[in-house]
């Protein structure tokens, strides 16, 4: 915007003005799977939490944008973070993924997990049943929030067709929310989960057995784009994700500066 004034162009800049409907979200952490190749996965958020995909059933993939992670449960295929992102309870947070499976009816398919098996705590994002079909429906994607699928949500929409999906469980302000493909799932109260036990990894397609030690792969598919946000994301972030696959979300600079800039006419 310019303004005369006497012998001086006036130029008013607005700074920091935040990008439309979007909310000032802490990104946590983001893989985008574009490696193509190695065995190390790279965290593109700010702490690097790079993984390790296991020795077999793990391999580099065309994704939804760019690159992907292909798993084959059967011969043991996941992708470990180590011990990170394991203390979110009791705060807020989002998990976005992208995902691509034709694995359906009464198989777990674990997408992203922080949980031991046969203890309540932690979180999991997956798709069809789990826990003997305490969770989630055959073909639909559920997101974890106690021992019964009553209060955890689970989607309407079918994501096991060989197609692309996108899968986000948001948890804050007392509810824990589903979406896919950028469309509301379901809400239910959160219950209150716990931080999974001491010594128990973030998977990409798997969980920690109940015994502590061995590492079950429960995903057969692609995974692209996994993305984690310390805030409860907003239905206009939801679809910024989902209209941009690859991309975090933009950046919302606080406040707004008025910079003047001053010259001869």
């Amino acid at each position: 915007m310019q303004k005369q004034l006497g012998g001086l162009l006036v130029i008013l800049i607005l700074l920091g003005l935040p990008a439309m409907g979007y909310t000032s979200s802490p990104l946590l952490a983001h893989w985008p799977f574009d490696e193509g190749s190695g065995t190390i996965a790279h965290d593109r958020g700010p702490s690097h939490y790079d993984g390790t995909l296991s020795a077999g059933g793990a391999s580099w993939a065309a994704g939804i944008a760019g690159g992907a992670i292909s798993l084959d449960a059967a011969a043991g295929g996941l992708v470990n973070m180590g011990l990170v992102l394991n203390n979110l309870a009791g705060s807020p947070y989002t998990i976005s993924a992208w995902v691509k499976t034709s694995i359906v009816g009464e198989t777990n398919q674990s997408v992203v997990t922080n949980h031991k098996s046969t203890v309540i705590a932690g979180y999991m994002l997956g798709v069809n049943t789990s826990g003997g079909g305490a969770y989630g429906q055959p073909g639909k994607a559920w997101f974890y929030n106690w021992y019964t699928g009553v209060v955890s949500p689970y989607s309407s929409i079918t994501v096991v067709d060989d197609r692309w999906h996108h899968l986000v469980g948001v948890r804050g302000g007392g509810t824990v929310s589903l979406y896919v493909d950028g469309v509301f799932q379901a809400s239910y109260a959160d219950q209150g989960l716990p931080d999974a036990p001491a010594g128990t990894p973030l998977l990409f397609g798997g969980l920690l057995h109940s015994n502590g030690v061995d590492l079950v792969p429960l995903y057969t598919g692609l995974i692209d784009d996994v993305q984690f946000y310390g805030a409860p994301l907003t239905g206009d972030d939801i679809q910024f994700l989902y209209n941009n696959p690859g991309r975090p979300l933009p950046v919302s600079l606080p406040g707004t500066e008025l910079l003047l800039l001053l010259s001869d006419s």
